[in-house]
């Protein structure tokens, strides 16, 4: 056999030779792979997409592939081709709906709809409509969320979620159960060389199912469940318990059973309408003439009533509605799944005769029993569909009698597995789900055979999931130590723990101590301190900040890292002032920076001799409107060829202004615009031969020329806007008259490297300035980076700004804002990462190398001259002092690190300058963080900012190749944004109030302060709130107190909102109050609790009261409670006419309950729906209420009806209407109860849906007996149903699994009980068994002695059925009856106690035929 192999044009590469080895395995909602091995004698290179036709299908490379080199003429392959499903990994799931692209989205849809999704999605990478839908099961919609997940992976998701399987032929994409052709018969010998088989680890295995019911439309406190419950209170059902007790729970299957009435729609109507954005849009209304009760009064509170369609082209969608208890109409909620289209409309609209399924509503309490039927029902199907054989069954075939009976084995095949051992019946029927075949032999083949359906790996990785969270769950479960609080007397031990207010009290009372004790002894460090003797440093002293020194007289030599500088100084000319000597980085000839030391004076007097090595005259120039103070110098000429522009130097007059890297420009103005303009940057800039005098031409060379070359010309006068290496070059200062929104004068800095930030100040007409915070920019003004004023500033009005900040509208306003960084060295789990102790903690690489002349080293007079290579130490930097890393590193010890708790995320930040291109080594070696990049020279200052999980071993190392400036250096358990704290204040006053807040906002512990206070005509108001956020910004708890002194009133509030969630994952807010209010009247101190929903609507308020005034003293106690409805109230009131207790309940229905005590005093009163006394209580001598429940009367008259629990009667008479004796119950002292009548015990349970049914253990007749059914089980084969209500009516019927086993002929047997011993069928004896089975069976009859059954086989045509009696097989020929009796025991000879059927005797038997 030779497969041909071919490039991705069909351009043959190389024909190959498969091995015995080599296998094409297909499976089921799985690859379809082609494994190939060959050897070949020459290099063949194999790469993506190359492909190899087999068996009518393509298979491709998804990868290149090198083969092994065995020799050097072999080498060797082992590859894998894959089938057209693995286009399904290439493409991932976009949303394709009206444009949208999402890839994280949420579709409701058919199954056939989204299974077109997926064939678009290919269709749409591959450019073709060749993917089409195949057979698609029907379905209602179901919503599925799509999260960047590829095709292959969301048809399992599909497939699980419409209960089926998905499978390919060619382009074609099935969604249904791939199952088809008549079933071919497979067995050991006939087909197969063998037969095993193993469980299905995606189908559940268990014997006893908690089915948990839904809670639409239940109301807990109606029903007493808020889980729909079974019939009976059923907690779980079994099965097969006699394998153990493995338990299972099942939701899913049983969400749509709840207590419902499916309605139907007698009439639809429409209005028009306009929404909040102008569009137009219609409502749709429908009525229901059946519908008997108004759905508003059943409203559940906190919930919107929805209806469900169930046919219709609604069919499966769900909808908010609103319903009008005039009009008995509906009105539907429309939705706008997307732009230009609305829900209901178009063709999707409701119609007369659709049904639907109203919920979100307290359904009328007839409607429970109906749902716990259905719900029972369900439950028992569910049973029944998962009770199939779930095994995976496997074998080899015998390819020689596949192919002499030519038996073609695809997937999907339906097949007849025999096998007695593992089949009770001898076969069972399957289909083939895995197929691995041998390419040389394609009938040689392994098959996997399994009736269940598999829903993918995504499921299996679900399954996965849910157990490392268990797992997870575990270890969470620690014991908790004993904490001492503030209040203990205990002493601690290692065996407990401090609270953290003792810690801190116990640490404060040391401290307080401690500094008793050394006030006077050592120098403070927290607050300023006064040495009264003068102090020496043996090792030197380091000032970080501001040092003040009267004098300072320096003995040896110094250093200054920094500028040294007058107290005040500004550079430039004409108007600088004071002196500075500082250091400045250029960029020398070979693109290095370096830096050159600076100094600027008035004058300067050099007694010796002064060497000027450049000397630049500045030159002002402009042209037209628009001028710019910068370098300027005019074109002589351009030679392109070169890219050099030589320059006019006016006759020798002026020289060449120009430096590398600087951006020239050209640009040229006219009445329509516009009209020359081009731009460049300088790569190297000359000075002419100046012996030429007048005739000498400075030049330039240039790269990045934007524009025309050949429009440079003679006398263009060339124009620096910027520099690309230089930042003392970038700046230009601009004035125009000419442009849109002139005049203005701009100071420009990085006008082409940073155009949108270019323009720092502008003097002048302010229109063309457009800003976030005050728009656009109008009238003439300054607009500034910043602005630092002296001076007297003047308003319209004539007023000083010192007396009104901003005066807009009568208000006066000024506010400050600012983000300060709050990161401390106790944040940072490295040690002197501020570098603060110079290097200490840090271990690091230094070399330097000392110039010398002829040998000796250059002496500069105050050091030797040095270069150095390898930097690793603190030096100055832009004025700072920071870490330099310069082709070298540092690294801190492990032991020196702060560990962080196991597990969490940390992260390294580090703000750096690159002087120079290195590559840059942070973080630990081995574990995360870590980073190894290029980091490129640059402006400025970084950021890099890595995270990931320590395992806590490793030293840190920083390592750079290049020169690095590190500024900020982190490891903290947050990322650096989390430390800056946001702060501000506000002062506002108007003419009717003066107003100050401020504000602070901190990532760290998640909180928002503010504090402020008011004050108007009315009173003053001060107030402080703490608001805590979770880490979406969403908040969790607020507390906020306030204080109001007004003319009338002084009062104080105190509050506190939670946010939390249960268990079901429902948001409720709790809001908890409390103050106190003085007026002339009197005092009043209250508090209240509020518990609202995620809706803002109150659920509970809890208030309490105490009121003093003159008059009365009072005290008020109430709840308010929107889930029932109900309002309670407490209290008393004490004044001087006496007491007052009382309590009241108003109900949802409106009506109230009061209850009351008034003490005055001549009288008591009590009034109460229900007075509980307690104790003996007597009145008037003549009745007594013992403690013990005794009523001990005199006398005693009852008109109405007397109800007990217990008591003692001789006899009790039964009178009719005249009071005559008509019958009686009497109660003898032997134990016996006579009845004198007729006794019955009749009626129907509505609830259970059967007759009442009598219990009793024994029954002895003395007269007439009968029945007019007798106790049925109908026995199916290995299982059989209780007709506990009789056989007239399905409804009701109990599941009985019959227990098998095996006889010493081993052959099977099922036991058939004649006792129910479960459910509704406890207690149940059996009169008549019905056997209703085809094929060979063999029962056993479990029975009390003297038990009588009549026995049926009811299948006419199968005569196989076995009854054992005392170790005999009965046959029960078809239509055959006969009754049998257990007499075990009472036999003579007695029959050996191992026989099946022991005891049990046959009577005459009667064969019916039909």
């Amino acid at each position: 056999m030779e497969l041909k192999i071919y490039n991705q044009q069909g351009v043959f590469k190389t024909a190959v030779s498969p091995s015995d080895s080599d296998r094409h395995v297909k499976e089921v909602m799985n690859d379809n792979i082609l494994n190939l091995s060959f050897t070949l004698y020459e290099y063949v290179e194999l790469g993506v997409n190359d492909y190899v036709d087999f068996e009518g299908e393509r298979f491709t490379l998804l990868a290149d592939y090198k083969p092994e080199q065995k020799s050097t003429v072999e080498y060797a392959y082992s590859c894998k081709f894959y089938g057209i499903e693995s286009e399904l990994k290439k493409a991932k799931v976009l949303k394709m709906v009206d444009g949208d692209d999402e890839l994280s989205f949420s579709y409701d849809a058919t199954a056939a709809e989204h299974l077109q999704l997926i064939c678009d999605n290919i269709n749409r990478i591959k450019g073709t409509k060749n993917w089409v839908i195949g057979e698609v099961v029907s379905s209602a919609n179901v919503n599925i969320e799509y999260d960047k997940i590829f095709c292959f992976d969301a048809l399992s998701e599909i497939a699980k979620q419409f209960n089926t399987e998905w499978w390919i032929e060619g382009t074609t994409i099935n969604l249904s159960r791939c199952e088809h052709g008549t079933p071919v018969s497979l067995g050991y010998g006939k087909g197969l060389l063998r037969l095993s088989r193993v469980e299905n680890d995606t189908v559940p295995f268990f014997t006893r199912l908690y089915p948990l019911g839904s809670t639409r439309n239940i109301v807990a406190s109606d029903y007493g469940h808020r889980r729909l419950q079974l019939p009976g209170g059923v907690r779980y059902v079994e099965r097969n318990i006699h394998l153990g007790i493995v338990e299972q729970a099942e939701e899913e299957a049983f969400a749509h059973i709840f207590p419902k009435r499916i309605g139907t729609v007698t009439g639809v109507r429409t209005e028009e309408a306009t929404g909040e954005d102008g569009n137009a849009f219609t409502i749709y209304y429908f009525t229901d003439e059946g519908l008997n009760f108004d759905p508003n009064t059943y409203e559940i509170e906190g919930l919107v009533k929805q209806v469900s369609f169930q046919g219709g082209e609604l069919n499966g969608r769900d909808f908010e509605v609103n319903f009008n208890s005039e009009t008995k109409e509906f009105e539907i909620i429309t939705q706008f799944p997307y732009e230009n289209q609305q829900l209901p409309g178009g063709l999707l609209i409701p119609k007369p005769g659709d049904e639907y399924i109203l919920w979100n509503i307290r359904m009328p309490k007839e409607y429970y029993p109906l749902a716990e039927k259905e719900f029972e029902e369900a439950v028992q199907k569910h049973i029944e569909s998962i009770s199939i054989d779930t095994s995976v069954y496997k074998a080899p075939t015998d390819y020689i009698y596949l192919d002499e009976n030519h038996i073609d084995l695809k997937l999907g095949r339906r097949v007849l597995l025999e096998n007695e051992i593992y089949f009770p019946t001898g076969t069972h029927e399957s289909r083939v789900t895995k197929i691995s075949r041998r390419v040389n032999n394609t009938t040689d083949m392994d098959i996997e055979c399994t009736y269940a359906v598999d829903y993918g790996r995504i499921n299996q990785i679900e399954s996965n999931i849910v157990d490392i969270q268990a797992a997870y769950k575990e270890q969470l479960n620690k014991d908790v130590l004993t904490v001492l609080k503030s209040w203990d007397s205990i002493d601690p031990t290692e065996y407990n723990v401090l609270s953290a207010v003792r810690t801190i009290r116990t640490i404060a009372n040391s401290l307080s101590k401690l500094e008793k004790e050394t006030a006077d002894k050592y120098l403070r460090k927290d607050i300023p301190d006064t040495a009264k003797e003068l102090e020496t440093f043996l090792k030197g002293i380091k000032v970080i900040g501001e040092a003040l020194v009267e004098s300072l007289t320096v003995e040896k030599d110094s250093t200054f890292k920094g500028l040294l500088s007058s107290e005040v100084f500004t550079s430039g000319f004409p108007g600088g002032t004071g002196w500075a000597l500082f250091w400045k980085e250029v960029l020398n000839a070979v693109g290095v920076k370096e830096k050159k030391a600076v100094m600027e004076l008035d004058e300067m007097t050099v007694r010796g001799v002064m060497r000027v090595y450049e000397f630049v005259i500045s030159q002002l120039m402009g042209e037209n409107g628009t001028r710019l103070t910068t370098d300027m110098m005019r074109v002589d000429h351009i030679d392109a060829g070169t890219k050099t522009i030589y320059l006019d130097t006016e006759k020798g007059v002026l020289y060449n202004p120009f430096r590398p890297g600087d951006i020239l420009m050209v640009q040229r103005f006219s009445v329509d615009g516009i009209i020359k303009q081009y731009e460049l940057q300088v790569v190297t800039a000359k000075v002419g031969d100046t012996s030429k005098g007048e005739e000498r031409l400075d030049s330039i060379t240039y790269k990045n020329f934007v524009g025309d070359e050949g429009s440079v010309v003679f006398r263009d006068v060339l124009t620096r806007v910027d520099s690309a290496t230089n930042s003392d070059r970038k700046g230009v200062i601009k004035q125009t008259s000419v442009e849109e929104g002139s005049p203005y004068l701009d100071v420009l800095y990085g006008m082409k490297t940073d155009p949108d930030n270019a323009v720092r100040l502008r003097l002048g007409r302010l229109a063309g300035i457009i800003t976030y915070w005050w728009g656009q920019l109008q009238g003439y003004g300054l607009y500034s980076n910043n602005a630092y004023l002296l001076g007297d500033f003047r308003l319209r009005t004539g007023e000083d700004v010192r007396t009104k900040f901003e005066i807009m509208e009568g208000m006066l306003q000024s506010a400050m804002q600012s983000v300060v960084g709050t990161m401390t060295e106790e944040d940072n789990f490295l040690k002197n990462a501020s570098f603060q102790d110079d290097m200490a903690y840090w271990e690091r690489e230094s070399d330097m190398a000392l110039f010398d002349i002829g040998g000796q080293l250059l002496d500069l007079g105050v050091n030797f001259y040095s270069e150095k290579n390898k930097v690793a130490d603190i030096d100055s930097f832009d004025g700072r002092f920071m870490l330099r890393i310069k082709r070298s590193h540092i690294r801190q010890l492990n032991a020196d690190i702060t560990k962080p708790e196991d597990g969490s995320v940390i992260f390294l930040t580090l703000k750096y300058h690159c002087a120079e291109e290195g590559i840059l080594t942070a973080g630990f070696s081995g574990s995360a963080p870590y980073v190894e990049q290029v980091i490129p020279a640059g402006e400025g200052f970084d950021m890099l900012e890595i995270s990931g999980v320590w395992n806590g071993t490793g030293d840190f190392l920083l390592k750079f190749t290049g020169d690095l400036y590190i500024e900020q250096l982190t490891l903290t358990n947050h990322p650096l944004e989390d430390y800056k704290k946001e702060v501000s204040t506000k002062f506002e006053q108007t003419a009717e109030h003066i107003l100050a807040v401020a504000e602070e906002v901190n990532k760290i512990d998640h909180t928002i302060k503010t504090a402020g206070w008011i004050t108007t005509a009315d009173g003053n108001k001060l107030w402080a709130t703490i608001t805590e956020v979770d880490s979406l910004g969403n908040r969790v708890t607020t507390h906020e107190s306030s204080f109001h002194v007004t003319a009338q009133q002084i009062n104080a509030i105190v509050s506190r909102i939670d946010k939390a969630e249960d268990d079901l994952g429902i948001i409720d807010h709790t809001i908890k109050t409390a103050g106190w209010i003085t007026t002339a009247d009197g005092n009043k101190l209250w508090a209240t609790i509020d518990r609202v929903d995620v809706l803002g609507n109150r659920v509970t308020t809890h208030e309490s009261s105490f009121h003093v005034t003159a008059q009365q003293i009072n005290a008020i106690v109430s709840r308010v409670d929107t889930i029932d409805g109900t309002i309670s109230k407490a209290g008393w009131i004490t004044t001087a006419d006496g007491n007052k207790l009382w309590a009241s309940k108003t109900l949802e229905d409106g009506g109230a309950i009061v209850s009351y005590i008034n003490q005055a005093a001549d009288s008591v009163t009590i009034n109460a729906k229900h007075i509980k006394l307690e104790g003996l209580v007597t009145a008037n001598g003549n009745v007594q209420f013992t403690t013990d429940g005794k009523i001990i009367a005199k006398n005693g008259e009852f008109s109405g009806t007397v109800v007990g629990v217990s008591g003692s009667f001789k006899s009790l008479n039964c009178v009719n209407n005249d009071g005559d004796i008509v019958g009686g119950i009497s109660f003898g002292s032997d134990g016996k109860m006579w009845f004198n009548g007729d006794l019955y015990h009749q009626g129907y349970d509505y609830d259970k849906k059967r007759s009442f049914r009598f219990y009793t253990s024994d029954v002895w007749c003395r007269g007439n007996f009968g029945a007019r059914q007798r106790n049925t089980l109908v026995v199916y084969g290995s299982y059989g149903y209780y007709y506990v209500n009789g056989l007239e009516t399905e409804t009701g019927k109990v599941y009985v699994s019959l227990s098998s086993a095996t006889s010493s002929n081993n052959e099977t047997y099922y036991t058939i009980p004649l006792y129910g011993s479960s459910g509704d069928a406890a207690g149940f004896p059996v009169d008549l068994v019905i056997i209703k089975v085809s094929g060979t069976y063999r029962y056993l009859l479990s029975g009390m002695k003297s038990q009588r059954v009549t026995v049926m086989n009811a299948n006419n045509q199968n005569s196989e059925v076995y009854i054992y009696s005392n170790g005999n097989k009965v046959k029960w020929p078809g239509g055959t009856i006969a009754d049998c009796r257990n007499i075990e025991d009472f036999m003579s000879p007695v029959p050996a106690s191992n026989l099946l059927g022991r005891g049990w005797i046959v009577g005459s038997m009667n064969d019916n035929d039909w």
